[in-house]
């Protein structure tokens, strides 16, 4: 086995994972230690809004980690059911972990990114599963439902909303009741309540707010945070471009399931230009939406040295982190 082999078999193996996940839980809990952290701003939705604080930056931090592993844990359950990456390896889970390291915001608190993050894996995988179904009429009522809900809460979740709804028509499961039954599905949150009266439609509303600045984050943090948000974004577009010529070549099936994570890259790149103040909320998705196409690059390229690019990624990952501590 020659050395480029070697070095992309580390990439792609479990070992390499653990301490990816390893590193993100320590540098996540170091930062909530630290107590240099800014407060989360309060989340604001439709009709409610929701205090993210909490008072042990500490708990804030270790429940942070358990949620992104726990999101790791599922895109691999994913990738074993569905086998939406065409090869055995753990690199894109090592990658998500790396980036969700990079930053504060994604590592050391425990915020509505990570929990749409979490949202969105758990949902692909009734999604996944209604690839050709014309029975899925539950799982789309069901979704619809719990995003709908989570609007409510956090405007930031309504991108989720046309991300799974073309999900749904991309595994061609949405027929007329289909639609019927997102619809409903959107529709019952908001019947709910107002009919029980637990919001004013006039007094309680909250308007969309766009370009907002922060307010909490000092202008350092500003910079790198929206200096890095642009670096990701353009590799997520340069890789998902890349990678799209030769998904295309394969069977439908594995198609469809890589284009929703293009949908939801194409998504969030739009949501973070519209809505600065929830730049952060929106990264969790991007890292996934990465790490995935870092994989891709990894299994569906041929050229042996093609591990370059993903060491590079690492190490600004690393680099990105280390900078962070210090501003």
């Amino acid at each position: 086995m020659t050395r480029d082999e070697q070095i992309t078999g580390f990439l792609h193996g479990r070992p390499l994972m653990i301490l990816s996940a390893i590193a993100f839980a320590a540098c996540g809990v170091g930062w909530g230690m630290s107590g240099q952290l800014p407060k989360p701003e309060q989340s604001v939705g439709v009709f409610f809004s929701l205090n993210a604080a909490m008072a042990s930056p500490l708990l804030s931090a270790v429940l942070n980690v358990v949620c992104v592993i726990a999101c790791g844990a599922i895109l691999i359950v994913l990738n074993k059911l569905f086998n939406f990456i065409r090869a055995y390896t753990f690199v894109f889970v090592s990658m998500f972990f790396l980036l969700e390291m990079s930053t504060p915001a994604t590592a050391a608190q425990l915020s509505v990114g990570s929990a749409l993050c979490l949202a969105t894996v758990v949902g692909m995988l009734p999604m996944f599963a209604s690839y050709e179904s014309n029975r899925s009429q539950g799982r789309i009522f069901l979704t619809m439902v719990i995003l709908s809900s989570a609007t409510l809460w956090q405007w930031a979740a309504v991108v989720l909303i046309p991300a799974f709804f073309v999900g749904f028509i991309q595994m061609r499961a949405m027929h007329w009741r289909a639609f019927l039954a997102a619809v409903l599905g959107l529709a019952t949150p908001v019947w709910i309540v107002l009919g029980l009266g637990l919001a004013n439609p006039v007094t309680d509303y909250h308007s969309f707010d766009i370009g907002a600045a922060w307010q909490s984050i000092r202008s350092g943090q500003i910079q790198l945070l929206v200096g890095w948000t642009t670096a990701l974004t353009l590799v997520s577009i340069g890789l998902s471009v890349i990678n799209l010529f030769t998904i295309m070549n394969f069977r439908l099936q594995f198609r469809v399931y890589n284009a929703f994570f293009m949908v939801v890259n194409l998504l969030v790149v739009i949501a973070m230009i519209l809505d600065r103040k929830d730049i952060s909320a929106f990264l969790p998705l991007l890292n996934m939406c990465i790490a995935v196409q870092t994989a891709h690059w990894l299994t569906l390229n041929s050229h042996p040295k093609r591990y370059l690019l993903v060491l590079i990624l690492m190490a600004l990952c690393l680099i990105h982190a280390g900078s962070t501590m210090f501003i």
